[in-house]
């Protein structure tokens, strides 16, 4: 029994085979949806179930054995929204690692996958190689950086700068979707005021809505000015439609299958008000049932003064 512990057998289970792991979770905005499913399958924020998920995976590293400390996994963790920041370098210890996973916040920040991936290549290891010629002087060159090791991307999708990561087969990436593609959310899109050019005083503010639910439904909208409420209208948006854009690629063994597309509903309205001094304007909808992301049920924005 004591040989076989020295042996120290190990059960592999489905973490993907290499020392190095990238663990890298978004933690913009729209990660805040409350459409994820906890451990116990109590509803959660697509950031929860995404710490939930790499939690787990750090449990699944392989440990560095008694003789051999550098015979284990190493992994780090990396947040991102529209920047990225390293919250634990590569390490071996699992209790820093969850630690670091724990520690992310949630943000109101877009996302960029570039900026994330920047970082990533930033941590792939360099090897200077000093040479010593005949008459006793050293010269150093740096060879090409090594792998980083497999990254664990854990997002939502809609990526915009996506499209400028460059992957290759060095750096494999395995994507764990958090959320679900059809939640229903309503949100202010669009903000914007404007004075009329001959009569300054006459303000404008323009809101643009968008809407995921399938069924047509009224959200109420209120304004405010510095504060106080100037008006409140119900808006009616159509129903969200569902678009079949091509054919999936098939897995091995399986026929092509149509991806359907979720296309929100467009709406707004406009409130007309006088007010020649500059304020402070605060947007605020009540939508009609629950929707997975309040962040996005309020704007503000700054009108400078007539002139």
């Amino acid at each position: 029994a004591a040989l076989v512990a020295v042996g120290q057998p190990q059960i592999k289970g489905d973490s993907p085979i290499g020392a190095r792991h990238v663990i890298l979770i978004d933690r913009s905005a729209s990660m805040s949806a409350v459409d994820g499913k906890g451990d116990h399958g109590q509803a959660v924020s697509r950031l929860e179930a995404a710490k939930d998920e790499a939690l787990r995976f750090i449990d699944t590293l392989r440990e560095p054995g008694i003789f051999d400390r550098s015979g284990g996994d190493q992994a780090m963790v990396i947040a991102f929204d529209s920047s990225a920041k390293a919250l634990q370098t590569f390490t071996a210890d699992k209790d820093l690692l969850k630690a670091a996973v724990q520690a992310i916040k949630p943000s109101d920040a877009p996302s960029s996958l570039d900026e994330a991936f920047k970082l990533v290549l930033a941590q792939a290891p360099k090897e200077v190689i000093v040479e010593t010629k005949p008459d006793g002087s050293e010269s150093k060159y740096e060879r090409p950086p090594k792998p980083v090791g497999t990254v664990h991307l854990y997002s939502d999708g809609r990526l915009p700068d996506a499209g400028k990561v460059s992957i290759s087969s060095e750096n494999p990436i395995q994507y764990e979707a958090m959320g679900a593609p059809d939640s229903v959310n309503f949100g202010v899109t669009s903000l914007r005021a404007g004075r009329q050019f001959d009569n300054p005083n006459k303000l404008s503010i323009f809101i643009g809505l968008q809407s995921t639910e399938k069924r047509a439904q009224a959200v109420e909208v209120e304004c405010r000015i510095d504060g106080v409420v100037v008006g409140i209208k119900s808006v009616d948006l159509a129903a969200a439609t569902v678009v079949q854009n091509g054919d999936a690629a098939p897995k091995e063994g399986e026929t092509a299958k149509k991806q359907d597309t979720l296309v929100p509903a467009l709406g707004g309205t406009v409130f007309n008000i006088d007010r020649p001094q500059g304020v402070i304007v605060t947007v605020h909808i009540t939508p009609p049932t629950q929707d997975v992301l309040p962040t996005d049920n309020q704007a503000w924005l700054v009108v400078p003064p007539a002139k």
